[in-house]
């Protein structure tokens, strides 16, 4: 199996965020990977460094917009792929990595 690891570097916006990971999605894929991995908290700073930051702004949940546009690239490229995002679940926030598969299915999340 070839894995492939996203080194990104994540600026304080989302959208930016999101659309460096999609990039990375379609390039492992491009390239034979059957899976990329991704850092800790990929669409937003690694805020929990910060003593009391108010991370609130970079919360989604799993049928949100960025955690949907993740599982479609991963659709599209055909290529697993663990995402760590800030999850928004049942209203508490939670540092998730998920695990796509090639069909952009949520096999699970820890």
């Amino acid at each position: 199996m070839k894995i492939s690891l996203a080194q990104m570097r994540m600026s304080d916006d989302m959208s930016q965020n999101l659309g460096k990971s999609i990039e990375y999605i379609k390039r492992a894929a491009k390239i034979g990977s059957e899976l990329i991995l991704f850092p800790e908290v990929q669409l937003s700073p690694f805020f929990a460094q910060y003593e009391k930051r108010d991370a609130t702004k970079w919360l989604t949940g799993l049928n949100e917009a960025p955690v949907r546009l993740l599982r479609e690239a991963c659709e599209q490229a055909c290529i697993w792929a663990s995402p760590n995002v800030y999850l928004s679940l049942d209203g508490k926030p939670y540092d998730a990595s998920l695990m796509r598969d090639a069909n952009g299915e949520l096999c699970g999340a820890a």
